[in-house]
């Protein structure tokens, strides 16, 4: 009966044993899911930083595309008040202007030439 007694000891103190494993492999799967947590929320967090990045630089884009737009449609509107300009210009200068103001160019010229 005493060797009954020892192999029920030896086999609870076994199971004991066991527990005590059981319990540290709870432990280390524990940390494991903690760790797994962690991993998740910096993926989580990176890819939400990338998202404001490829946000942030898509709207970059899309000002930088307006300003071009208004500064292309300054330089033409530019444009468009320059040639307007010329050509109410040149469509003033009648023939006989234009005579007179060639005449009283090569007067000047004569004149500052005989002066100097």
């Amino acid at each position: 009966r005493s060797s009954d007694l020892v192999a029920q000891i030896q086999d609870l103190e076994a199971c004991i044993e066991a527990e005590k494993n059981v319990e540290d492999i709870y432990s280390v799967r524990k940390d494991i899911f903690d760790v797994l947590k962690q991993n998740n929320v910096i993926a989580l967090e990176t890819e939400y930083k990338r998202r404001q990045t490829q946000v942030a630089s898509e709207v970059t884009k899309r000002l930088n595309y307006q300003v071009d737009l208004e500064g292309l449609e300054r330089r033409l509107e530019q444009e468009h008040i320059v040639d307007y300009v010329e050509k109410a210009v040149k469509a003033s200068i009648t023939p006989q202007r234009e005579s007179a103001t060639l005449k009283q160019c090569i007067s000047d010229l004569r004149s500052l030439a005989a002066a100097h």
